[in-house]
């Protein structure tokens, strides 16, 4: 939204054109080879084992620089929710509570495959229904004419992404092509699956699909309510819908914070799973050592690949917050959550 303003939900439709046609090469690779390793085993069968590698590092890689950044969101949004403001002000604090959650989160990913579905049933209905909540009551709140002087009224000329110059536009889509990240992890567990062939690409399609409405439906509620001189005031910072959500919601505001929380936990849980199921795959082609393949024997799952995920991605995101301060950006003191009224 900072970098193409009102145009944002327009540039998220934009963005969902190649992230769907992805889904779906994804849906009929899937159905031709069911293979944990997705995009590894794929590409490796069509273009040789060089550039499977290469495919396959990438996951592994980027799910562990990712893990910890999501896990400190979560962390800190949670001293945020119940009023620990030293401690969620604390990097260490924040730190120390994210590696607290990348351990559960990893438990819960070798504990089995039907421990972390059920939890991500439960988180995903809590996250997509406390932001449906807030679209329904900004737009009941813009009907009956209760939003703040600010505010401005939906125009379907945001729908368009083409009302900006193009470098704008570029930049804008870049980012909003990483956000729809995250719906493959279906992929990754097609050989824990009922109906493998075709169960894990629906799921997939169906993920972009939902991941759509939801963006495009908040985008929208965030710019009106909010108005773009605020959204420009708070920069890339969350907490634009904590303070959004105080103007429209009231005392059930704490939902969307709690969203933040939920949305945090289940993205550092779905994003251990396809890094763990490529290492096994690349393990049982021989491209990583052997004991990156061993499965529990009870659980049922890759129990070294998704504890080496664990532990890698701790160590990076520990060693980076220590390196470097500006590593998990958190939303600064001048603009909490919590407080309807603030600007950044």
């Amino acid at each position: 939204m900072i970098v193409v303003g009102v145009q944002a939900p327009g540039v998220l439709l934009l963005s969902f054109v190649p992230m769907f046609f992805i889904a779906a090469a994804f849906f009929y690779m899937n159905r031709a080879v069911q293979d944990c390793g997705t995009s590894f085993a794929w590409v490796t069968r069509a273009m040789g084992p060089w550039w499977g590698w290469l495919a396959g590092w990438a996951i592994c890689t980027t799910g562990i620089l990712v893990v910890g950044s999501l896990a400190d969101v979560a962390a800190f949004y949670m001293f945020d929710l119940v009023g620990l403001d030293g401690l969620r002000d604390s990097r260490v604090a924040v730190v120390a509570l994210a590696v607290v959650l990348i351990v559960v989160m990893t438990t819960i990913c070798v504990i089995g495959t039907e421990v972390s579905a059920s939890l991500q049933r439960v988180l995903v209905f809590f996250q997509v229904g406390a932001l449906a909540l807030l679209v329904v009551a900004a737009a009941i709140e813009w009907i009956v004419g209760g939003l703040r002087a600010q505010s401005i009224d939906p125009k379907l000329s945001w729908l368009s992404p083409f009302s900006d110059d193009y470098s704008n536009l570029l930049s804008g889509l870049l980012l909003a092509v990483f956000i729809y990240w995250g719906w493959e992890s279906a992929l990754n567990l097609s050989e824990e699956t009922e109906d493998c062939a075709t169960a894990p690409g629906v799921a997939g399609i169906a993920s972009t699909v939902i991941l759509l409405v939801t963006y495009v439906l908040v985008g929208i509620t965030v710019i009106a309510v909010a108005g773009a001189g605020e959204v420009k005031d708070f920069g890339d910072n969350p907490g634009i819908l904590g303070a959004i959500a105080h103007d429209v919601l009231g005392p059930f505001a704490f939902l969307v914070t709690l969203a933040i929380i939920v949305s945090g936990l289940a993205s550092a849980q779905t994003t251990i799973i396809p890094s763990s199921r490529t290492s096994l795959s690349m393990a049982h082609a021989g491209a990583l050592p052997r004991m990156f393949a061993k499965v529990h024997p009870r659980f049922r799952t890759p129990d070294v690949s998704t504890i080496a995920v664990g532990v890698v991605a701790t160590a990076w995101y520990v060693g980076g917050s220590i390196a470097s301060s500006s590593f998990s950006r958190t939303p600064s003191a001048r603009c909490r959550s919590r407080s309807p009224s603030t600007t950044c």
